[in-house]
């Protein structure tokens, strides 16, 4: 086998195993810094495609540990919003109608403190699909009970807040989320899914 011959297998196995771990596709079409005020509804026109969020937080107190690491939408009608509760369970909604949406949910108990978890979200609303990677694995995925028609409807968005009541929800900037730091900037892979996505 040649140099050249070598050097693609490698980069094969390498993209291969990179696609396996759930990375997501070569380009990111938006990409928001930690704080930001909003996420703007004109960032997205179209909605009706796969999406793919990825971000990286660090628990600071896993015994209190809530907050928001991103939402785009109306939680009224349809948002896409990803967050952790109290109980420590990691939770990713995707849909356009209040009454259709995906709601995938990772319970693992209690994070410890210290701990940094590489997340990455993604949407299909073409088959109803919400899916939730932490550290290159999926760990849930979940079915809406209708057409989703979207995986949000048109509204701002937040990043990195502290939670405003019960969630999903609409957040105003008011405050870092409790408990753990986003400690990557919200990376948005528009109209994309990671490779070889397990549908």
């Amino acid at each position: 086998m040649s140099a050249r011959q070598r050097g693609a297998v490698l980069l094969n196995a390498r993209e291969r195993r990179l696609a396996l771990a759930g990375e997501p596709e070569q380009f990111r079409t938006h990409v928001y810094q930690i704080p930001t005020a909003t996420i703007p509804p004109a960032a997205f026109p179209v909605r009706t495609g796969p999406v793919t969020w990825r971000t990286a937080i660090r628990i600071t107190n896993g015994g209190s540990c809530a907050g928001l690491i991103f939402e785009f939408g109306d939680s009224g009608t349809g948002n896409c919003c990803a967050w952790i509760n109290f109980d420590g369970s990691l939770h990713f909604r995707a849909g356009g109608l209040s009454t259709a949406f995906a709601h995938a949910i990772w319970t693992k108990g209690l994070f410890p403190t210290g701990q940094k978890l590489e997340l990455i979200f993604v949407a299909q609303p073409s088959i109803r699909l919400a899916a939730i990677y932490v550290d290159g694995k999926e760990r849930a995925r979940a079915f809406s009970s209708g057409p989703m028609n979207e995986w949000a409807r048109n509204a701002n968005g937040a990043f990195a807040a502290a939670a405003n009541g019960p969630m999903p929800a609409d957040v105003i900037q008011t405050g870092a989320p409790n408990g753990f730091d986003v400690i990557k900037p919200l990376s948005v892979y528009w109209k994309q899914r990671p490779r070889h996505f397990r549908a």
